[in-house]
């Protein structure tokens, strides 16, 4: 999601200031994407995906009350 606008973005040269950024993804994620786009192993491409987004829902769960 999104991924269009970055590759675009990041072919002109632009920094996560432009419009095609607004909201979206921050110098980062860029750097991420890109990172991730040059492992060719898709093996460890899965690998890491699943890394991250287990990473993510971690700070997306609720934390209970009390803790």
């Amino acid at each position: 999601e999104g991924a269009d606008a970055v590759n675009q973005a990041v072919m002109r040269g632009m920094a996560e200031d432009g419009p095609e950024f607004a909201g979206l993804i921050d110098a980062d994620a860029v750097d991420l994407v890109i990172a991730f786009q040059a492992i060719g192993d898709p093996v460890l491409r899965r690998s890491i995906l699943t890394m991250v987004k287990n990473s993510a829902a971690l700070f997306l769960r609720p934390v209970p009350a009390g803790e």
